[in-house]
């Protein structure tokens, strides 16, 4: 539940924020209390937006979004905005509010990431900059001083250039199809990794990997998060909680869902590198591959090509119905760019993420309140980016 909720109150005319503009009212959206009507409202907005942003990939049913969206979360609270005019959602905001006696939330109490949308027939009516002003509202309350967001469109883009946020990193999402795997390269990849390693071994954890494993684990992968490139992105240091994987357990059992870890292990058990993967049942075409790292003295030898061949080997026998791959990168990590093509992983989709202050927003703000021409222009699609690309 969003924490304004006792605030607002809890119905759509309630919740409006501010005066009607261009016949559009700003409302916060709690999906605790949401009447069936709003609910009907947000799906066909969700629908609309899924069509125009990503046709051919899956979109949740109604009852799952619902269950999500209700869902609690033990380390935050989502706090949600919408757009509506004349009782149709035309754009949306939200953003995620960490809980103080979150596991990193001194670390990272200064950053917000948020995501937003307006659809495309009702842009350039200033409904972005709105939201906007919400982000910011958000940001004023809780002490948060720089905003990070991500966007994949070109009016998303331009939006985030006109309200002066910087580009920070650029990334890919790559994917990879099952059928056009060259299975045999595949296995002379690995064959090489185990020959040059004497009494080597690849070890699989899965569909579930244990709290042991994890403790085990954990050292080396927050080495390895440490070494993704992330260019000037300013961010938190990433580590692994044992509570927040807790939380993912739990949400892998409310969905039907499950993760797997290749390790390759040397000769006296040390280990070489690591790769791990998620599938989950309400989209079983598809796996995705997730952080992939090698121990810094072992780079260069062809080992994380080996892990990843590894767990391709692991997802074509545990789950005929896959038929791609997908996996991110950041443009600057060419290793990983290098390997994955290699492997045939090709780009999918190509995002920028954007930085911009809290008096920066605000200062933006006052001049397009100054200048309500300046409100016309709002963009595309912009999104948080919770865990920066790794593999």
């Amino acid at each position: 539940m969003h924490p304004d909720h006792q605030k607002h109150g809890s119905s759509l005319q309630d919740s409006v924020i501010g005066a009607e503009q261009n016949g559009t009212a700003v409302a916060l959206f709690d999906p605790m209390t949401a009447s069936r009507a709003q609910w009907d409202r947000f799906h066909a907005y969700r629908r609309a937006r899924h069509e125009e942003a990503w046709p051919d990939d899956p979109l949740y049913s109604d009852q799952e979004t619902e269950e999500d969206e209700r869902d609690p979360d033990p380390h935050g609270d989502s706090v949600q905005w919408v757009a509506v005019n004349q009782n149709d959602i035309v754009g949306s905001a939200y953003s995620y509010l960490r809980h103080p006696d979150s596991p990193g939330f001194a670390e990272g109490a200064r950053f917000l990431h948020a995501y937003g949308a307006v659809l495309k027939p009702w842009r350039g009516r200033g409904i972005g900059t709105r939201l906007l002003a919400q982000i910011h509202k958000l940001m004023l309350a809780h002490g948060k001083t720089l905003l990070t967001l991500s966007t994949e469109e070109p009016d998303g883009h331009g939006f985030l250039r006109h309200i002066g946020a910087s580009e920070k990193t650029r990334s890919f999402e790559n994917r990879l199809l099952i059928q056009e795997v060259d299975w045999a390269a595949r296995e002379r990849w690995e064959a090489a990794a185990l020959a040059s390693l004497a009494g080597s071994r690849f070890e699989h954890y899965g569909p579930r990997v244990s709290s042991d494993i994890y403790q085990v684990l954990t050292h080396l992968l927050d080495e390895l998060w440490e070494d993704v490139p992330l260019d000037q992105l300013e961010h938190a240091p990433i580590r692994i909680e044992m509570s927040e994987i807790e939380e993912w357990h739990r949400q892998l059992d409310r969905i039907g869902g499950a993760e797997h870890f290749i390790v390759l292990r040397d000769g006296d058990g040390s280990i070489v590198g690591i790769t791990e993967a998620a599938w989950f049942s309400r989209i079983p075409d598809r796996v995705y591959q997730m952080l992939t790292g090698v121990r810094r003295n072992k780079r260069g030898a062809g080992y994380a090509r080996a892990l990843k061949a590894a767990m391709l080997r692991e997802i074509r026998t545990r789950y005929p119905s896959v038929s791609k791959v997908i996996t991110h990168n950041g443009q600057s990590n060419a290793p990983m760019l290098s390997i994955n093509r290699k492997l045939g992983f090709k780009i999918h989709r190509e995002f920028g993420t954007y930085q911009i202050d809290r008096d920066a927003i605000g200062a933006w703000l006052g001049r397009a309140r100054q200048a309500p021409g300046a409100l016309d222009q709002t963009g595309g699609e912009v999104r948080h980016e919770r865990h920066p690309q790794s593999s």
